[in-house]
């Protein structure tokens, strides 16, 4: 069986794809992009996972000077971002 698929570009990064289900009757599947919060700090990151955030990966950092460090990335959230400002109130 072959379907015909169209395409939506609502943006140059985010493709949607309209698929027919019935007669004039669409399907619409966009992709969910996350956002994430980059952390340079190995003791914030510490605080966020002590907290039940998850990292979600770990690079080395290209930043001129600091190519020796690395950098906590987790998926960002009002929770993320609230927990954040709670660390750095504790400084």
């Amino acid at each position: 069986m072959s379907v015909q698929v169209d395409y939506l570009n609502y943006d140059e990064n985010i493709q949607s794809v309209k698929v027919p289900i019935e007669k004039d009757i669409y399907q619409v599947i966009t992709p969910v992009v996350k956002k994430e919060h980059i952390i340079f700090s190995m003791k914030l990151a510490g605080y966020l996972m002590q907290r039940g955030f998850v990292i979600k990966r770990m690079e080395k950092s290209t930043r001129k000077g600091n190519e020796n460090r690395n950098i906590f990335i987790f998926n960002s959230s009002e929770d993320l971002l609230t927990a954040c400002e709670e660390y750095a109130d504790t400084k």
